[in-house]
């Protein structure tokens, strides 16, 4: 599966046969509605996931919060490019997600070592 902001840019790749075998979901990743509708078209339960969407912190986090839990146990998921969320044009959405994705890390240390 594949996602893409752009319908008509689908709509082009597959009239020139660059996407056939590849199924496609179009909308604002930072919509959790749309990203409802992906899981429902798609069947979710994913065994990775790649966010190489619109790189802005709101679009990573939404995408982040819906998809996550449609991820198979031993899955996989990736955040690409966070290295921009501090920078103006995709610093929209409240916190940096580089930030969010440390503290998660921290907390998961701290409790291990805390359970050891």
């Amino acid at each position: 599966w594949q996602a893409e902001y752009n319908a008509n840019c689908v709509e082009t790749s597959r009239a020139i046969g660059t996407l056939k075998g590849v199924n496609v979901v179009t909308g604002d990743q930072g919509d959790r509605a749309v990203l409802q509708r992906w899981i429902q078209e798609s069947g979710g339960h994913f065994d990775a996931v790649i966010d190489d969407g619109g790189h802005q912190n709101g679009q990573i986090r939404v995408s982040f919060e819906e998809l996550w839990p449609q991820v198979k146990p031993g899955g996989v998921y990736f955040m690409e490019d966070l290295q921009v969320g501090r920078s103006g044009a995709y610093n929209h959405g409240g916190i940096v997600i580089s930030d969010l994705v440390q503290a998660w890390v921290q907390q998961m240390v701290q409790k291990n070592i805390a359970d050891v």
